[in-house]
This record gives structure tokens, C-alpha cells and sequence, in this order.
């Protein structure tokens, strides 16, 4: 079971480097969100997208699914931060809900990945890391076009430590994350956005950020599993956490 602590730490740290972008993002005008910039991806959407676009992709097929390039069927699902922010939420939670019921030996399972013309077939553990890259990789580019905007970027080079563990229930409340004992969400399915105080006390390495130069704001949205329109306010203290 130690073999899987670093995928499920990293499946958390992802969650949680979505949630600090996106929070961020609410902060943009629609017109701020959408204008070009220098980047692999035209604009802060486009970019933002693709790692949702792309986590659907391989998520799926770890579920087991056979979704495939439908995943990119429609280039731009997502209109809005706010929008885009609720669909990376989903995704982060069906990842980690993977990774939470992958036993040591899930790591070596053959995971088929359909192409549309073939199928490709990866070893869990090697997909998970490429998928962990990929999200680095552009959230990494969407962190430096919003820097060029008048909201500054959140810190995302951190990791956890369990020394600000104290943190990590509240700052579960404004993210959110899979019940334990859910079970890997099935394709096309909502699974509950609810938080399980339990999560922070048996993953407190994966949950709060190292380093973190910011306490939680004392300012958080419902838990509750139906997503609400944030406020300025909130926006901005989700953006701060």
C-alpha cells in the first residue's frame, strides 16, 4: 500500500493547484479570461481547457471507460471560469477517488486508452505520472498569462507538509473532495462534492500546502454538493487560500 502514498499525494496536490488557479481566474473579467496571449494555448480558457479536456480523457480510462477522442469533441465546453472551475472539480475528484481504491498491485494494472483508429495500453502508475506532468506542465503556462493580468497568481510551487496539518479542514471546506469509501466514479456520473473530515486526518501529507504563506480565509463557501455562484468576496478568499 505505500507504493500508492505518492500517487494519492499527488492526485490531492493536483485537486488543490486547480482549485488555487481557477479561484484566481474568477477574479478576470469574461474579456480578460478569453484575450489572447503568448502561451502553447491562445488564452487563459484555451489553456485551462485543455487540461480539463485531457484529464476527462485519461481519467475515463482508468474508470475503465472507453470515451476516448470524444473527450475533445467539443473544444470549449467551458464558457466561463466559473464554469470551467465546477468541471475541474469534477475531474480532480474522479482522480483521486482512482487513486484513493488502487491497491499496491493496481499500480501495475494494463489500463487500455482508446484512440479512436487503436488502443493503447499503459501500466497505471506509468499513466498516472504522464498525467500528473501534463497538468504541471500547462497549469504551469496559465500561472504566467495570469500573471500578465491584474490578479496575481496564486502560489502553486509547494507541496504538503504535514506541520500545517491544523489547516487542512478548513481548507477542505472551500475545496471539496471525494467521501471516503465512494468508489471511482463511473463514467458520466456526478459524484458527491461533499467533505469527509476523515480524508484530512488519513491523508493530511496530500492535503495542505508546504509553505504556505496565507492562512485559510475565514470567509468559505457551502460544502454542500450543489455548487453556488461565489461572490466577489468569496471568490477572492478562495483565490488567497
Amino acid at each position: 500500500m505505500e507504493a500508492v502514498l505518492p500517487y494519492r499525494a499527488m492526485a490531492y496536490n493536483n485537486g488543490w493547484a486547480n482549485h488555487r488557479l481557477l479561484a484566481a481566474c474568477l477574479l478576470l473579467s469574461q474579456a480578460d479570461f478569453v484575450a489572447p496571449r503568448t502561451g502553447f494555448f491562445p488564452s487563459l480558457r484555451a489553456t485551462l481547457t485543455h487540461i480539463l479536456i485531457i484529464d476527462r480523457f485519461y481519467v475515463d480510462a482508468m474508470e475503465g471507460g472507453s470515451l476516448g477522442p470524444a473527450a475533445w469533441a467539443n473544444p470549449e465546453p467551458c464558457d466561463t471560469a466559473f464554469l470551467l472551475r465546477m468541471a475541474q472539480g469534477e475531474i480532480d475528484r474522479r482522480l483521486i477517488a482512482v487513486v484513493e481504491h488502487l491497491g499496491t498491485t493496481g499500480l501495475d494494472r494494463v489500463v487500455e486508452i482508446h484512440r479512436g483508429d487503436r488502443i493503447q495500453r499503459e501500466r497505471m502508475d506509468r499513466l498516472l505520472l504522464h498525467l500528473f506532468q501534463h497538468q504541471i506542465h500547462h497549469r504551469g503556462q496559465a500561472h504566467a498569462m495570469l500573471s500578465a493580468t491584474g490578479v496575481a497568481p496564486p502560489q502553486l510551487d509547494e507541496f504538503f507538509s504535514a506541520g500545517e496539518a491544523p489547516l487542512a479542514p478548513r481548507s477542505l471546506q472551500n475545496w471539496g473532495g471525494p467521501r471516503r469509501g465512494s468508489g471511482p466514479a463511473k463514467s458520466g456520473t456526478q459524484p458527491r462534492c461533499t467533505v469527509d473530515r476523515s480524508i484530512a486526518s488519513s491523508n493530511i501529507s496530500a492535503l495542505v500546502p508546504c509553505g504556505s504563506r496565507r492562512r485559510m480565509s475565514a470567509s468559505r463557501p457551502s460544502s454542500s454538493s450543489v455548487v453556488k455562484p461565489c461572490t466577489s468576496d468569496q471568490a477572492r478568499a478562495m483565490a488567497a487560500a
